[in-house]
């Protein structure tokens, strides 16, 4: 079973500002050393503060409004090997005025024993 995952916030500044920290400074925004191109086809690649990574291809990009890429985490540690089950992340931008910009982030797909790993890294 899966379940959706959506948060929102407004961030002072233009949807091109926005953009460019989405797509260019992701690891800021996740709080993870990335690597991604935002090219569809592209990889990217998150290694997070507690050793584990996830990886993935670009699904979607259309400037200045909408990213989307497919990910799913790994483990390596004194448990193996794990693999977590491949979820959508989908950034929507929204000009909120003022100045300002809407993030809609949606995590699609995410089993349910992955929620709360999901809902951890949810920005």
């Amino acid at each position: 079973m899966a379940d959706d995952i959506r948060r929102e916030i407004t961030i002072q500044g233009s949807i091109q500002e926005v953009w460019r920290a989405v797509t260019e400074d992701l690891g800021a925004w996740l709080a993870a050393d990335v690597e991604v191109e935002a090219r569809v086809g592209r990889p990217i690649s998150v290694r997070w503060p507690d050793g584990t990574t996830s990886r993935g291809l670009v699904e979607v990009v259309e400037p200045p409004r909408r990213f989307a890429f497919r990910w799913r985490w790994i483990a390596d540690d004194v448990d193996g090997i794990r693999i977590g089950e491949p979820t959508r992340v989908q950034l929507v931008l929204h000009d909120a005025g003022e100045g300002r910009t809407l993030v809609a982030v949606t995590e699609s797909e995410a089993p349910l024993p992955d929620r709360p790993l999901a809902l951890s890294r949810c920005a």
